[in-house]
């Protein structure tokens, strides 16, 4: 999952490049070229619209130009990319994996090919480009390191034999860069740890079944890493980036009245792990596991199926965010015994840039047994060490036809 920061404050401190990416596994930083980064030409009345320096915005549609020739005989060559930083490295280090943004392998990464795979013909050596393939985020031959020269750039592999395909490993290409109209990126800074450990205001009438939600977190994920029933070339289209925010809720899971005779104790049985697509329980095993994407599956009662994969390292990523706030896995099924239940959940919702779509997230609080308190207006507020932050973990996703539900976790749950 990526956090995102400003063309404009690199610009002003180029230091920042070599902070290290947010913490957590597979994160990184997308650059999001603001309007104080603009440059203009003709005495100010043109915007430029050339990328001269590191780092690449994630939001612009690029384009590597290559020339050769002068006058009439000067011919220009373009392929059509995204630029993405690599995952877990500063953007100081400069490597990027190249995306095609159109044409035939839309939507595949450039993979760099051997040197043992180079041909011969009259004394000559040439290469044999590899063509596009799905990206794997650690392969090295799907990640270059892009070095700057006076005259624009050129790029090298990051596998020692890798020799980058196509414009990529020529000399002195360009970069041009235009506005999408598909998608927009906003400012996410990943996790807001000191809010979320304060946890929402407790303090709402127990006739709402839930709390006012708080964001407390936002990332993007790009569409690499999401796969839909759909051909990838549509998903781009519709969903260049899924927008993540983390927000955390009070539920009422359940409550009984109390008589006045006594306490009121209700024995309650929760399913603190499932699996849902479409709304339709599935069963979750990593079994599911397809080159590198978990898939979840569900059948409708006319037989027809619905999918969505995550890859592993959107998994993976969501899992330590989960566990680094006190998640604790489970038996399945969990009985609690209060008069009235909360459940904390942290919910990652999840909105693409092209249309509406759900990702999200819930964990739920764990409290110390406490004696009920009949009259919800005299109970007792929860202080952050009856909590012991563990719980469920819901991953939604929403494309465009039907509502996708991934829930992964165990849920704890408050008593008041």
């Amino acid at each position: 999952m990526y956090a995102t920061r400003l063309l404009s404050m690199y610009k002003t401190n180029p230091s920042a490049l070599s902070d290290p990416p947010p913490s957590g596994p597979n994160s990184g930083y997308l650059v999001i070229f603001d309007e104080e980064a603009q440059t203009y030409s003709c005495f100010g009345l043109c915007k430029d619209d050339k990328i001269r320096d590191f780092p690449f915005p994630q939001n612009k549609n690029l384009t590597i130009l290559y020339s050769t020739g002068t006058g009439e005989n000067r011919r220009t060559r373009r392929e059509e990319v995204m630029f993405f930083p690599v995952l877990n490295q500063p953007l100081s280090s400069n490597r990027y994996y190249v995306l095609r943004r159109k044409g035939k392998h839309q939507g595949q990464a450039s993979t760099s090919s051997r040197e043992e795979d180079m041909s011969t013909c009259l004394c000559c050596s040439f290469v044999n480009d590899v063509k596009p393939t799905p990206l794997e985020p650690f392969n090295d031959y799907q990640q270059v390191e892009i070095i700057k020269k006076r005259h624009g750039f050129h790029a090298k592999s990051i596998a020692l034999d890798g020799i980058p395909p196509g414009l990529l490993r020529k000399k002195r290409w360009r970069v041009n860069a235009r506005t999408p109209h598909n998608y927009h990126l906003s400012q996410a800074l990943g996790s807001n740890d000191s809010l979320r450990s304060k946890l929402p205001n407790f303090e709402f009438p127990m006739s709402n079944d839930r709390s006012e939600t708080v964001i407390v977190g936002k990332w993007y994920c790009p569409f690499m890493f999401v796969k839909e029933a759909m051909k990838l070339k549509e998903q781009m289209k519709m969903s260049m980036f899924y927008e993540l925010t983390l927000e955390q809720r009070w539920e009422k899971i359940f409550s009984k009245e109390h008589s006045g005779e006594g306490d009121v104790l209700v024995d309650v049985v929760i399913q603190t792990e499932a699996t849902k697509v479409a709304g339709r329980e599935v069963v979750w095993n990593e079994n599911r596991l397809v080159d590198g994407v978990l898939w979840f599956k569900s059948v409708e009662d006319v037989g027809e199926e619905t999918s969505v994969g995550l890859s592993l390292e959107v998994v993976e990523g969501m899992k330590w965010e989960r566990e680094r706030f006190g998640w604790i896995a489970g038996n399945g099924r969990q009985v609690v015994r209060f008069p009235v239940c909360l459940a904390l959940f942290e919910v990652m919702v999840g909105v693409s840039t092209g249309r509406r779509a759900q990702l999200w997230l819930g964990m739920a609080g764990k409290p110390k047994p406490t004696h009920p308190n009949p009259n919800p207006s005299q109970r007792a507020k929860p202080e952050l060490s009856e909590f012991g932050l563990g719980g469920a973990t819901y991953f939604v996703l929403e494309p465009l036809e039907s509502c996708v539900v991934v829930i992964l976790g165990t849920s704890g749950l408050g008593g008041i």
